[in-house]
């Protein structure tokens, strides 16, 4: 099990950013249980390197990382960049857009992809409305952040099937429709889309549409190809597989490279002097969405004034035996689905009690177990005693109807990140 593999890490650690009024702190070259340590919550140390036993069977297969801004994007915001990090052991990166004439710092959203996504060409994927990110970051002050997983290579892992027909940067981009969701709202998903992935998949793999129909929804995919959504390829974010009653959420560096990552490209985005790393806020989608489920809780935790609300889309809470189906468990080869381990309870994350961080969940009626899980999250977070609300309208899978509804919940009055109304 993942909770098993995971070594310690060597060199320079992270810690006040993540354990400040935590039982954690850094000694002796491990991170390690401690009484209270209360630390500025502002410094960030790098963690630069770890064991080889770290995570272990995580394969080393990886890609080059792949942020890049779309080129109208970049020739109109001028400020915007791309931040080249490390999580301690590979090479990442995130895109940063920073609106033309705000006035700064400016408010962060993370924005996290699905499952074999990447950051590539970031700043004109859209709502069901319309509206992009970059569209609500210019009318209302506050900075994009686009994460990128690690980009695991295209060969699947032994034994697997043959590589598809299709390459994966292409699949990659249309990573939010999904075959799950049914074979009527994933084609509607594809057909929406096909705009945002011209570049890629008709311009550079030349790649004819309705066999991208076909391979994103199964048309004629063998079901060994179908069953092959766990093998380590794309963009993988890295959350702890087994997260129970007894063991708590877990948050610390041990426990995800995702930690560094996420407080790596904080500091690089802080050095820019353009963000205000005191107002952070998350949002993904499909896979993106259980990293920003888990992740928020982890940052609140760390900092409660820091990280006061997320956005889940298209996916929430499943609990082991609840009979939702999730997508195959990467950490166990697809033995099981996400959630089902031998030693799992929670996935992505239990719901831990606290005040003050908000969930804004927002799904589809036609996305079928993760919408479910959405109720889940939501029926969660009100029984903890937690502020939350809840958009569900018709659509499939990261079908997401209105992103401006996520930023006025995350936002919820207060002005921290909707400055410029």
């Amino acid at each position: 099990m993942f909770a098993q593999r995971i070594g310690f890490c060597v060199g320079v650690y992270l810690c006040a950013f993540f354990y400040g009024p935590s039982t954690r702190s850094c000694h002796g070259g491990a991170v390690v249980s401690a009484g209270p340590v209360v630390m500025p919550p502002s410094i960030v140390v790098v963690l630069a390197a770890c064991s080889v036993a770290d995570i272990a069977d995580i394969p080393s297969d990886v890609n080059a990382p792949m942020c890049s801004i779309d080129a109208t994007v970049a020739e109109e915001w001028p400020a915007s960049t791309v931040l080249h990090v490390s999580d301690g052991v590979n090479p990442r990166c995130a895109v940063v857009l920073v609106p033309p004439g705000e006035r700064q710092p400016l408010p962060m959203l993370f924005d996290f992809h699905g499952a074999g996504g990447n950051a590539r060409n970031f700043g004109v994927r859209k709502d069901m409305s319309g509206v992009s990110w970059a569209d609500l970051a210019l009318k209302n002050g506050f900075a994009v952040i686009a994460g990128e997983a690690t980009q695991f290579g295209s060969k699947p892992v032994t034994p697997g099937p043959a590589p598809m027909p299709v390459p994966s940067d292409c699949l990659s981009c249309f990573s939010p429709c999904s075959p799950v969701s049914g074979a009527a709202t994933c084609q509607a998903c594809v057909k929406g889309m096909p705009r945002d992935c011209a570049a890629t998949c008709g311009a550079k793999d030349h790649i004819p549409f309705p066999t991208i129909l076909e391979a994103v929804c199964n048309g004629k995919r063998s079901p060994s190809e179908a069953d092959a959504s766990f093998a380590w390829h794309g963009g993988q974010w890295l959350i702890p597989e087994v997260q129970t009653d007894d063991t708590g959420i877990k948050c610390s560096a041990r426990d995800s490279r995702e930690i560094a990552y996420i407080a790596n490209v904080v500091k690089a985005a802080a050095a820019l002097g353009v963000v205000d790393t005191s107002a952070v806020f998350l949002t993904g989608c499909s896979m993106g969405s259980a990293l920003t489920v888990w992740l928020a809780q982890c940052l609140h935790q760390a900092d409660p004034q820091q990280v006061t609300a997320f956005g889940s889309q298209s996916t929430g809470v499943k609990v082991k035996g609840d009979g939702l189906h999730f997508p195959k468990d990467n950490y166990n080869g697809g033995a099981t689905e996400w959630g089902e381990c031998d030693a799992c309870q929670y996935f992505p994350a239990p719901v831990v009690r606290t005040s003050g961080l908000k969930a804004c969940i927002v799904d589809q009626t036609g996305d079928n177990d993760f919408y479910r899980s959405s109720l889940n999250l939501n029926a969660s977070w009100h029984a903890a005693g937690m502020a939350a609300e809840a958009e569900f309208t018709d659509g499939g899978h990261c079908q997401t109807a209105s992103y401006e509804w996520i930023a006025r919940c995350m936002d919820d009055g207060t002005g921290r990140l909707m400055r410029g109304q």
